[in-house]
């Protein structure tokens, strides 16, 4: 599967051309059911970029974003 822009934006411009480009073959995924997943309040941001974007996210409530941790020059930590 392919990944979404990181500029993609979770709204109702951006939502189906973004979910056409990411699921690649995968015809069956029923675009309007995502749309409407990704537009319910009830789920955070970051799940429908993990699920539907195939984006790696950090969680909102996560200490740090993924590309600070890997800034980190500390081979150690």
């Amino acid at each position: 599967s392919l990944e979404a822009p990181a500029e993609a934006l979770l709204t109702e411009e951006w939502i189906v051309p973004t979910l056409e480009a990411v699921r690649g073959d995968s015809t069956w995924l029923d675009i309007d059911r995502l749309k409407a997943s990704i537009l319910d309040t009830r789920y955070p941001p970051s799940r429908s970029r993990r699920f539907w974007f195939n984006q790696i996210i950090a969680a909102e409530d996560a200490f740090l974003a993924r590309y600070e941790w890997d800034a980190n020059p500390h081979e150690g930590l």
